[in-house]
C-alpha cells in the first residue's frame, strides 16, 4: 500500500476515535445535566405521605376495578386506599395508576361538591400524582381549576392540600407556572395567606408560591398588586 495513503487512513482514523470521544464526552455532560435539572424539580416537590403504606400490583388492580362499582361506599372506600398508596415514599404507583384509568374517575370525585372526603381524598391523589416526571404531572392539569376554588374553602384540610397539589404542578416547568398563573392561581393563595392562621395552611401556600414563581424570569407583579 502506499505510505501517504496508508498515512492518510491512519489519520481519519484518530480524527474519527477523536470525534466519537468528543461525542460520548458530550453526552455524558447533557445527561448529566438532565439528571441535575431533574433532581432540582424533584427537591422542589413534596409526596404527601401518611403512615407505612405498601401496595400489590394485585391490591391497586383491585382498588381501580372497585373506583367503577355503582355502590358509592365501595368507591369512596377505594379512593380512600388509593390515597393511602400513593402515599408511600419513593414506592408510590403513579404510572400504574395512571394507566388504570383513575384520572377521569377522581376529577368526578373532585367535582362531587356532596361529597367532602371524597374532595379531599381525591386532591391528595392528584397532590401525589403530580409528584411524579413532567408527563405524569401533565396529565393532573385538568384539577388545576377545582384545586383553585378549594382554595376558597372553609376546610383547612382542603386548603392545605390543595395549595401542595398546585405547588407540585408549579414545580415541573415553566410552562406550568405560566399555565396556574394565567388560570388565577396566585390571587386566592395571598388571600389565603392573608385570611388563616393556621400555620400548616400558611406554610403550604407559602411553598405554592414560592414554585410558582420560580426560574429566570418570574412574574412577580401579582404578589405586589
Amino acid at each position: 500500500m502506499d505510505p501517504q495513503r496508508q498515512e492518510r487512513r491512519k489519520q481519519d482514523f484518530k480524527k474519527s476515535f477523536v470525534k466519537q470521544e468528543e461525542r460520548g464526552k458530550r453526552r455524558e455532560e447533557v445527561n448529566k445535566i438532565s439528571k441535575e435539572k431533574r433532581e432540582k424539580i424533584i427537591s422542589s416537590k413534596r409526596i404527601k405521605l401518611e403512615g407505612e403504606s405498601s401496595w400489590t400490583e394485585e391490591q391497586l388492580a383491585q382498588i381501580l376495578l372497585s373506583l367503577r362499582s355503582s355502590d358509592i361506599q365501595i368507591r369512596q372506600s377505594a379512593l380512600s386506599n388509593l390515597r393511602q398508596i400513593l402515599s408511600c415514599n419513593n414506592d408510590a404507583p403513579i404510572q400504574q395508576t395512571i394507566d388504570g384509568g383513575a384520572i377521569p374517575i377522581l376529577l368526578q370525585f373532585l367535582a362531587d361538591n356532596g361529597n367532602k372526603q371524597g374532595v379531599l381524598d381525591a386532591t391528595w391523589c392528584f397532590t401525589n400524582l403530580a409528584y411524579g416526571n413532567q408527563e405524569q404531572t401533565s396529565l393532573t392539569l385538568p384539577a388545576v381549576p377545582y384545586l383553585i376554588s378549594f382554595l376558597s374553602s372553609d376546610d383547612p384540610q382542603l386548603q392545605e392540600q390543595s395549595s401542595w397539589g398546585l405547588a407540585n404542578i408549579a414545580a415541573e416547568s415553566i410552562q406550568f407556572r405560566d399555565h396556574l398563573r394565567s388560570l388565577g392561581a396566585v390571587p386566592p393563595l395571598i388571600s389565603l395567606l392573608r385570611s388563616t392562621h393556621n400555620n400548616t395552611v400558611i406554610q403550604t401556600a407559602s411553598f405554592a408560591l414560592s414554585n410558582l414563581v420560580r426560574g429566570a424570569n418570574p412574574n412577580l407583579k401579582e404578589l405586589f398588586d
